[in-house]
């Protein structure tokens, strides 16, 4: 099962031409019987750099009949560019569903202390994430991390990983602990967030089983 993913993961991520104009779908289907795109979102995020650090957090992977991504990062100033925290997420998007982001969803960091916001609502289905991560001003060095999912301290010792269901309400999450990919290209650009999550799925799909089984599971 893992070879095979291996080998249609990167099919996955192919740029297409989405109609995406509720004005234009209706005319599309009025005049020539076309069928309306599934909602599509590919999204950089938000980014800022202090010091010794740079972040993201927001990055958002979100096409028809592919597994989620949302995403954050932190970069020092002599180190590569790591995952700070990951959601997988099965969903059933369609031309009619309805997403959501949080208002507040990105980064900021005033030199010491970073806020990372995330989450997404698809047809009502909610998930949510905070990250707070200290570091020692003028350093590249991180003192003290705070991850919440849905509210929940979750340590990030056991993995800054979750596997999220939303074809199921309420939706339901897995934290698992994998050997995460480094050295992750600037998630900025449509383009640039379609590789990241290539990289990021690639990878976890080969290395590790229980990634593996989420990603090909069906309903």
């Amino acid at each position: 099962m893992v070879e095979a993913l291996v080998h249609e993961v990167p099919a996955m991520f192919r740029a297409g031409a989405v109609c995406r104009l509720p004005a234009v779908i209706v005319v599309c289907q009025v005049l020539f019987g076309c069928t309306p795109a599934p909602v599509e979102k590919i999204d950089g995020g938000s980014q800022v750099a202090r010091d010794d650090w740079s972040f993201s957090a927001g990055t958002i992977f979100l096409q028809h009949d592919v597994p989620g991504l949302l995403l954050g990062t932190r970069k020092s100033s002599d180190g590569p560019r790591e995952i700070a925290y990951v959601m997988l997420f099965r969903h059933e998007v369609s031309a009619n569903t309805h997403v959501q982001r949080p208002e507040d969803v990105g980064v900021t960091f005033d030199g010491k202390l970073v806020s990372m916001k995330d989450g997404i609502t698809i047809d009502g289905k909610t998930v949510s994430l905070r990250l707070q991560i200290e570091v020692k001003p003028h350093s590249p060095q991180v003192k003290s991390e705070t991850l919440k999912l849905d509210n929940q301290v979750q340590p990030t010792a056991q993995g800054r990983l979750f596997l999220v269901d939303l074809t199921v309400n309420p939706p339901t999450w897995q934290q698992v602990r994998a050997q995460l990919p480094t050295d992750l290209p600037d998630p900025s650009g449509r383009d640039a967030v379609r590789e990241v999550a290539r990289i990021i799925m690639t990878d976890l799909s080969r290395n590790n089983a229980t990634v593996a089984q989420f990603l090909t599971k069906r309903k």
